[in-house]
């Protein structure tokens, strides 16, 4: 790795912050940099002048226009069918933002129903839910990146705004429900998301209140049933038990012994239940949607049971039953009877299906996924459930050539013995030796990391990187104990899954302590974050995005205090222990790190960008070698949902910049 230049970064003001916690004294020096103020402003202003001044200028311009190119393609998600009709976001090349499209049928001419890129301001279209008679639609939108949203409702035979019920807060597809008058929808205050309320409006525009006696860490999911006038409400913790309701003249607890994690699905006069109760790789139970009133956890049959596969999504296919699966980190699907029968496995290549890209049809026989691959770029496929086929209906063009890439599944063993997958790509011409290698993780909320694609990252393989995604506990990958073993107190664990991973990679000579970068976002952000304040021997550089780093006050700002369930409470004497140990802000000392690049965003309502700015400041302040600690704010956007298709280039070329730069990365065999 060349040496760089010493560029200083700017001075940052140190406080007197002391916090005690437990009996012990908790420095907090750069506690000033939570604030929403002028002089934080000036500062991240700063900051991102320093990041521009450490950047190479003739990297950046040489990447540009092949980001440029590689994101100038056509984007699906996948379509959902109602009343006859097919649903869709997408977006052409050149467009900024997706667009919520109506088809007659899939993959057929569509009709644009409505399109933010002729909006004002920078705003997204993330989801919608039509009536189930496809008649109507209610959309969300959400302006520089907020994921607070007003919601609008379309007329689709005429595209006339029947209403808009603006500043609604937090909301999501999971929280709107349909019956035949009208539609179920969450408010959240926008100062305080976790104060939420449950709400139905009509379609004359009459709205009532449902509830809101809802505790500030959970939240709502609706779920409705036009036949039988049935309303479920289920409402969580976020990675923990879900309480179920059946909403008649008020909420009424059912099934309050099924102390598990449950996701409905009403189907033909049953009610499905997908749950991890009694067992790790979920299943799913079932009664008749007449019999929720009284049944009891003894009386629901057992539809699907639990096998070696975990099961991540139940869809209906008219009278078939069709499930997404998860063996070894990778998707399978199977369609099964409305009893649970299983009618046939469907043939699929090694894909992952994302979360949320799953869907079925009430009226046919027929299901739709997203699949893909590190070297597969995302396709719509249409599953029939009949015969066990399927199509390709959409799939997105690279306009760039892909190069021929190879992937392939390591095992490695963790400190506890255990097996960790890891799925290794590069070019298929490449034997990787001491490569510039990127080991990308994330660990946690049940969230498993299935093969994806992403275009902005073929430059890299282009030119010769490796790219490491590795399946750390905390993940869903192999079912809830898996989760539970990187949670709470066990987090260390997911730590060292990732170490393990990077051990490996040097031990057999695929990278070396000079090529190897960490990369991770959000919770991802937290390991990265972490990794470089335990293990900064092991990497040459680092992108640390949207990260927590404070983890003895992420509880108090946006929606950390949700997160207690995953990470423990700091205000909880046993829990604070093992957070302290961790906790990436309060473990930086006097030494060398890596070169890293930390992002955040003014937007960000979901991680509070502070915990960006003070990890920042303190590993300034601390770093004893030369590499360069960069902080880079960015503006009108958030967490990452709906960023706009010119700011994901400009992220392109910052972070694959900073990594292009760093670990030495050939930029000639880009052409």
């Amino acid at each position: 790795m060349k040496e760089k230049k010493d560029h200083r970064p700017p001075e940052t003001e140190r406080g007197s912050a002391v916090d005690e916690l437990h009996g012990k004294k908790i420095k907090d020096p750069y506690r000033w940099l939570e604030d929403d103020s002028d002089k934080v402003e000036d500062w991240i202003e700063e900051q991102n002048d320093h990041t521009e001044d450490i950047l190479d200028d003739s990297i950046l311009e040489k990447l540009r226009p092949h980001f440029e190119r590689v994101v100038e393609h056509k984007e699906f998600a996948t379509p959902v069918a109602r009343g006859g009709r097919y649903f869709q976001l997408i977006s052409e090349p050149e467009e900024d933002q997706r667009k919520l499209v109506v088809r007659e049928e899939p993959g057929g001419k569509y009709e644009v129903l409505a399109d933010p890129n002729e909006f004002e301001g920078v705003v997204s279209l993330n989801w919608f839910v039509p009536d189930p008679d496809g008649n109507f639609v209610v959309y969300g939108t959400t302006e520089g990146g907020t994921e607070l949203y007003d919601l609008t409702v379309l007329d689709v035979d005429t595209h006339e705004e029947v209403m808009v019920i603006p500043d609604v807060g937090r909301c999501n597809e999971g929280a709107v429900a349909w019956l035949e008058d009208g539609f179920y929808y969450q408010r959240t205050d926008i100062e305080d998301q976790l104060e939420k309320e449950l709400r139905f409006v009509e379609l004359d525009g009459e709205d009532h209140l449902v509830t809101d006696d809802i505790p500030r860490k959970k939240w709502p999911l609706v779920f409705t049933d036009q036949e039988t006038e049935t309303t479920l409400v289920g409402i969580s913790e976020l990675g923990g038990d879900t309480e179920l309701y059946l909403l008649q003249e008020e909420l009424k607890r059912i099934l309050p012994e099924l102390e598990a994690s449950v996701m409905p699905l009403l189907h033909e006069g049953r009610c499905y239940f997908l749950t991890d109760h009694e067992t790790s790789r979920w299943k799913v139970l079932s009664c008749p949607i007449q019999d929720l009133k009284h049944t009891s956890i003894e009386e629901l049959d057992t539809t699907i049971p639990e096998s070696d596969k975990v099961l991540m999504d139940l869809v209906p296919a008219k009278n078939r039953l069709v499930v997404h699966s998860l063996k070894d980190a990778s998707s399978s699907i199977s369609v099964h009877s409305l009893k649970g029968e299983k009618i046939q496995e469907i043939d699929l290549p090694l894909v992952g299906i994302p979360r949320g890209e799953f869907r079925g049809n009430d009226d046919k026989l027929e299901a739709y996924a997203v699949i893909q691959s590190f070297n597969r770029p995302p396709e719509i496929i249409k599953i029939d459930a009949r015969s066990g086929g399927w199509d390709s209906i959409n799939s997105v063009q690279i306009s760039n050539r892909i190069p021929e890439l190879e992937v392939e599944r390591i095992w490695i063993e963790s400190t506890d013995g255990k097996k960790v997958p890891a799925f290794m790509t590069h070019r298929k011409d490449l034997t990787p030796k001491d490569s510039p290698t990127v080991l990308y993780a994330y660990g946690g909320f049940r969230i498993p990391l299935t093969p994806d694609f992403k275009a902005v990252l073929l430059l890299f393989l282009k030119a010769g990187g490796v790219w490491v995604q590795a399946c750390l506990r905390g993940g869903l990958e192999f079912g809830e104990d898996w989760h539970e073993a990187g949670m709470r107190e066990n987090k260390q664990q997911v730590f060292d899954d990732y170490y393990s991973v990077a051990e490996h990679l040097i031990e057999t000579g695929i990278t070396s302590e000079d090529n190897l970068a960490a990369w991770g976002g959000s919770n991802g952000g937290l390991l990265v974050a972490t990794a470089i304040t335990q293990r900064p021997d092991l990497f040459a550089s680092a992108i640390c995005a949207v990260p927590l780093t404070d983890m003895l006050r992420f509880h108090k700002t946006l929606l950390g205090s949700t997160w207690t369930k995953e990470y423990g409470s700091p205000e909880d004497p046993d829990d604070f222990e093992w957070l302290k140990e961790y906790s990436p802000y309060h473990n930086i000392e006097k030494r060398e790190y890596p070169p890293t690049l930390i992002r955040t965003a003014v937007g960000d309502t979901r991680v509070d960008p502070a915990h960006a700015r003070k990890f920042a400041a303190r590993m300034q302040k601390n770093q004893e070698g030369e590499a360069p600690i960069c902080l880079w704010t960015e503006t009108d956007t958030g967490h990452g949902l709906g960023k706009p298709t010119s700011m994901i280039v400009e992220q392109a070329i910052h972070e694959f910049g900073f990594l292009f730069d760093r670990l030495d990365v050939n930029t000639k065999k880009l052409g």
